[in-house]
């Protein structure tokens, strides 16, 4: 069991399958693209849309966490890629880190 504290529902369970009962795709594909999508959307808006807010002392830690979740993605994608459960983790964690940029 690894907790998790989510703004939406408080402290969730990552190991649970029913955390993840929102994202209905079963395809890793489908997974591996949404993902990639948000991304995408974090890196421009961090380094681009609102680059003086993630580069300065208030918004320097979450940039460093984002990124963080990004090297922690791409290390562990070559091995991982077709695990639906860790792909679903993967962007229940990135969105809930990023859902005040949208």
């Amino acid at each position: 069991m690894r907790k998790f504290y989510s703004e939406w529902d408080g402290w969730v369970d990552l190991d649970d399958p029913n955390t993840y009962k929102y994202i209905k795709t079963k395809s890793p594909k489908v997974m591996y693209n949404k993902i990639m999508q948000r991304i995408g959307y974090v890196h421009m808006y961090m380094n681009y849309f609102h680059y003086d807010l993630f580069h300065e002392k208030t918004g320097i830690s979450q940039r460093l966490e984002i990124e963080r979740l990004f090297k922690d993605f791409y290390n562990n994608l070559p091995k991982r890629r077709n695990d639906i459960l860790w792909l679903k983790e993967f962007y229940y964690v990135l969105f809930e880190q990023t859902d005040n940029m949208i």
